[in-house]
């Protein structure tokens, strides 16, 4: 095993704990049941449109399988960029996500029903984890959400990307597949929206967090916190409902690799 001084591991764990933090949050948002898309289909146009978080939930479940390039900026209060990283990401419901990271350190974090696994390949370590334990309860208990528990976490509110703000944090919309995807009318109709999530736990750390549709895909996802920092992913090059390879939500590491459980 290579051999580092201790505040590299002391970093590279803070590092890894914030990012993960973004990364299950998202990935507990994005992958919504299939049970979030009956409940909506069942629901008329009039009511989807005084119902933002069935509306949202309805996207997010037709997303079968989606696979995208990212970029991940971080600013702080003064709107500085203060760290970026940028990587490949894949996701197939139910509940397998596979996030990795190549710049600025190589980095997969891999979600595979109820498993939770961190492979640094610099430092040869393997973190394997349970999404039942006990610190990652909340994550575990939102990878069940449906519409209606969104409610119970969120407020949601939809707006049209029609603000030059709004256009510059939608991410890259020249890169979309959308070739294989069945899109209901209903869906149509949400085109280029954001929706907009406000924890309703006063006591969170994040004050919201914007999810951005181009065409019925994520293009981007960006999180403020109540410091006046904000991180803000966007995607390119995205594919839909193409089928994978489960291999892609399995790690195999090395022999010589430290291997830890928690």
């Amino acid at each position: 095993m290579k051999k580092f001084p201790s505040y590299v591991f002391i970093v590279r764990s803070f590092m890894s704990q914030i990012s993960s933090l973004f990364l299950i949050f998202f990935f507990c948002i994005a992958l919504s049941p299939r049970v979030a898309l009956a409940e909506t289909s069942m629901t008329s146009m009039t009511s989807m449109t005084s119902m933002p978080s069935r509306q949202l939930a309805s996207l997010l479940a037709n997303q079968l399988n989606f696979t995208a390039d990212f970029t991940q900026q971080s600013f702080n209060s003064e709107d500085v960029v203060v760290d970026r990283s940028s990587g490949h990401i894949v996701l197939s419901r139910p509940f397998n996500l596979r996030w990795e990271t190549k710049v600025p350190f190589a980095q997969t974090i891999i979600i595979n029903g109820d498993r939770y696994l961190q492979y640094d390949s610099d430092i040869d370590q393997l973190i394997i984890s349970s999404l039942g334990s006990q610190d990652t309860a909340i994550p575990s208990l939102l990878l069940s959400a449906d519409a209606s528990a969104i409610e119970s976490f969120f407020t949601v509110s939809r707006v049209a990307l029609n603000s030059v703000v709004d256009r510059d944090h939608q991410g890259d919309i020249d890169n979309v597949n959308i070739d294989k995807i069945n899109i209901s009318d209903e869906l149509s109709s949400l085109n280029n929206h954001s929706y907009v999530l406000t924890p309703l736990d006063k006591s969170s750390l994040i004050a919201d967090l914007r999810i951005n549709f181009h065409q019925q895909l994520i293009t981007s996802i960006v999180i403020l916190d109540d410091f006046g920092s904000r991180s803000q992913f966007d995607f390119n090059n995205i594919t839909a409902s193409k089928a994978l390879d489960r291999a892609l939500f399995e790690l195999d590491p090395p022999a010589n690799t430290d291997i830890i459980y928690r």
